[in-house]
């Protein structure tokens, strides 16, 4: 339905309709679609997107002369994005986000770039 079947509760879903046992979807859009439903799971992708294409912007900026460690900054803040983009890739075509492991680095990755692009004005972003 439009809302979701809840949390957990693909595998059972998959098993019902199909007889077969697949363990775990495959795919984390389709996944997140199937058990929070539509409208959480736009919002979820929303938020994510929103970040991430703040940090987009802010790395896209031209650079002022300033000193050398801001250009540290931008290179850092491109490896969390890109780091971040691998994750998101990758649970395109295994949910990896079961695993606590890759949960907790995928979330760590995202309030790291969170953290950046929100502490920095957004009139900076605009002016340069």
């Amino acid at each position: 339905p439009f809302t979701g079947w809840g949390l957990r509760n693909f595998t059972p879903l998959y098993l019902d309709h199909t007889h077969t046992y697949l363990g775990h979807p495959h795919n984390i859009f389709l996944m997140f679609t199937a058990e929070i439903g539509i409208p959480a799971t736009l919002l979820l992708c929303g938020l994510v997107g929103w970040i991430l294409a703040r940090a987009v912007i802010l790395l896209r900026q031209d650079l002022p002369p300033v000193p050398r460690t801001d250009l540290g900054d931008r290179l850092i803040l491109l490896a969390y994005v890109l780091a971040f983009g691998n994750c998101i890739l990758f649970n395109c075509f295994d949910v990896t986000a079961l695993d606590v492991r890759v949960n907790a680095m995928g979330w760590l990755l995202l309030s790291a770039i969170a953290g950046v692009v929100t502490q920095t004005p957004w009139a900076r972003i605009k002016e340069h």
